[in-house]
């Protein structure tokens, strides 16, 4: 399923401050890079074939601000935080299964608190999927479609209206 999740606030210790950046740093923005994360803390059986997941999230953030003599610099970060999800797991077999989530984050509103740690709102994309080994043949015209999770939050805007896939 795919969820959005918009003005979401987060604190971000940053690191790899490059030395020669010189205070106060001004906020620009921040951006997924790299591969997120999702560790199952539990699933429950829910309704109508749907069981519970929930799980950490972590997704790895380059956050890009300008120091005092406006010069652009980079640096690293990174969000977790609990998420549960509502997917319907395969039956007992032989295959095992694995869940796995992708995560986006984009922020163009933040400020920093200190010189290490910035405040920001942004928005949020999870793909989360059941994955299992099967022999399957599906034919497909253009992008698959993912389903809307059931009770997602608000759209925001630009961001989430992006495509799925380049």
């Amino acid at each position: 399923c795919r969820e959005q999740l918009s003005s979401q606030s987060f604190l971000l210790p940053l690191t790899d401050i490059t030395p020669a950046a010189v205070p106060p740093f001004t906020y620009v923005r921040a951006i997924s890079f790299g591969e997120s994360t999702f560790t199952v803390n539990s699933i429950m059986e829910g309704r109508r074939g749907q069981s519970c997941i929930s799980g950490e999230v972590m997704i790895p953030l380059l956050v890009t601000f300008t120091d005092a003599n406006s010069n652009g610099f980079t640096a690293r970060s990174s969000i977790t935080f609990t998420h549960t999800f509502s997917l319907r797991l395969p039956q007992d077999s032989v295959e095992p299964y694995t869940i796995r989530c992708r995560a986006a984050f984009r922020s163009s509103t933040g400020r920093f608190i200190n010189d290490t740690t910035v405040s920001v709102l942004g928005c949020i994309v999870l793909i989360a999927k059941v994955v299992v080994n099967v022999d399957l043949l599906v034919p497909s015209y253009g992008y698959c479609v993912y389903p809307e999770c059931t009770g997602c939050g608000d759209i925001c805007t630009a961001f989430l209206d992006l495509p799925l896939f380049p």
